[in-house]
């Protein structure tokens, strides 16, 4: 059974899992900018920190974008569905 919902809801939802996609497109972004950057300075640098945060950011990185793919199959749910 598919609930009906005002054109006012859809839109109010069809923004809020939006919002939650840019939010988590910027966090790839910056993570990734973030993974440049370690591994062009963990060369130079005498202390092996940087290469022990290296594989914890791409698992981060990791988790962040099946994040993202979940937020994307909600979003085609709720188009499916009608919500949004």
């Amino acid at each position: 059974m598919v609930k009906v919902h005002s054109e006012k809801a859809k839109s109010a939802t069809r923004k809020q899992v939006d919002g939650w996609i840019r939010v988590i497109e910027n966090s790839i972004k910056s993570k990734e900018k973030e993974l440049a950057k370690f591994r062009v300075l963990a060369p130079k640098t005498p202390t092996d920190w940087d290469n022990k945060m290296i594989p914890i950011l791409e698992e981060a990185l990791q988790k962040t974008k099946k994040q993202l793919q979940e937020c994307l199959n909600l979003k085609q749910e709720y188009e499916k569905d009608g919500l949004i």
